[in-house]
């Protein structure tokens, strides 16, 4: 088991977990046609389907992908800050280009003008955490990529901020060239979008780690209570622990769900460039599911989580904040707490099935994650 703790997101639903789950569980829509159109086949050209950010409207994919990782900056420094959580590497995934030295500068010097100088972000970080936050200087402690790494191969402590921004022409032509996009009044197809999520890992609970630190550190005293109060708050922090399963070779979703123990009645987001071949897929896989023998022997299982559905609840993310590229899995991981910590219905553990197509063909790589609340 993996601890997470989502402590940012910004999409077009907002800039907080509650607001991110009403727009998802009421299924909210916020595309509209993109200024620009794209090729679905011979006979249709059209314009995509986008869900902007209003604040980024305007600028171009770099200003957008600078102005995202600057507030998931500020966010999840207030955060880390006030919690006191030590921080031991941030990664930063995203498609911005970054340059490291001079020599890379020169080596790029037709995207110059649309990359970033690493130092420009390392100020950033080092004005916004403090010293007791960031061990390190931020120079060090700053790894940047493209492609969120698996889970199991983060250390502890490390900060994982994801942005991505995929709803001008140039992106979506390249998803385009995967998968069909969405457009008006066409076949079932990828809304593309923007946002950021942000997400602490640990190898335990992060509220039992930090309250244990703090309280070793502060004994309790009678000058001490506010303090104490302070270090009570660390509770509520909306930790979660994640599963994670996955198979190797193509037609392995069958597998993932027997070894999720996934059952109806269970809540499913699914994570991904919304396409008419996934849904397919996935409708015949998870048929199994409702035949009778399963059916009947869920019933339980069902009564016991308070369930009053005999069918899976699903909820397709990305048809309501658009596909987020590398920020796709950490915004579905951020939605699965938004789920798991909202007051009205108890939701013992949510599924997370991410997937991509591959380029031409009709093969899927998906990962099941189970996300459980801490």
């Amino acid at each position: 088991m993996i601890n997470v703790s989502c402590i940012a997101t910004v999409n077009a639903a907002g800039c907080n977990l509650p607001a991110f789950y009403g727009a998802v569980e009421t299924n909210m829509l916020f595309a509209t046609p993109a200024s620009s159109a794209v090729k679905i086949d011979d006979s249709l050209i059209s314009s995509y389907l986008s869900v902007e950010i209003e604040a980024l409207t305007n600028l171009d994919r770099s200003s957008r992908l600078l102005m995202l990782l600057e507030e998931g900056i500020t966010r999840a420094s207030k955060y880390c800050n006030a919690h006191h959580i030590a921080i031991a590497k941030i990664l930063i995934v995203s498609p911005l280009p970054i340059v490291k030295t001079e020599e890379d500068k020169a080596e790029e010097v037709e995207a110059s003008a649309n990359s970033v100088n690493s130092n420009v972000i390392t100020d950033l970080v080092s004005t916004a955490f403090d010293s007791e936050t960031i061990s390190s200087s931020a120079s060090q402690c700053i790894t940047y990529t493209d492609t969120l790494p698996a889970l199991d191969t983060l250390e502890d402590g490390t900060l994982i901020i994801a942005l991505d921004s995929q709803v001008l022409i140039e992106q979506a032509s390249e998803l385009n060239n995967h998968t069909m996009l969405q457009v008006a009044e066409g076949p079932v197809g990828a809304i593309v979008g923007e946002g950021l999520a942000a997400f602490l890992i640990s190898t335990e609970p992060l509220n039992v780690r930090e309250v244990t630190k703090k309280t070793r550190q502060n004994k309790p005293t009678a000058n001490s209570v506010k303090t104490l109060k302070a270090d009570s708050a660390l509770q509520s922090i909306p930790s979660v622990e994640i599963a994670i399963h996955q198979q190797n070779g193509a037609n392995e979703l069958s597998q993932l769900i027997k070894q999720a123990d996934l059952k109806l009645g269970d809540l499913v987001i699914h994570a991904g460039a919304t396409s008419e071949i996934w849904t397919k897929q996935w409708y015949q896989i998870t048929q199994s599911l409702y035949h009778k023998n399963n059916h009947d022997s869920n019933q339980a299982e069902i009564k016991e989580h308070n369930v009053t559905h005999a069918e899976l609840i699903e909820h397709d993310m990305c048809s309501v904040v658009g596909y987020l590229g590398c920020a796709t899995l950490p915004s579905a991981f951020a939605l699965a707490t938004a789920f798991l910590t909202q007051p009205i219905n108890h939701v013992p553990r949510v599924f997370v099935v991410h997937y991509q197509l591959a380029a031409n063909t009709s093969y899927f790589n998906p990962t099941l994650y189970t996300v459980r609340r801490n």
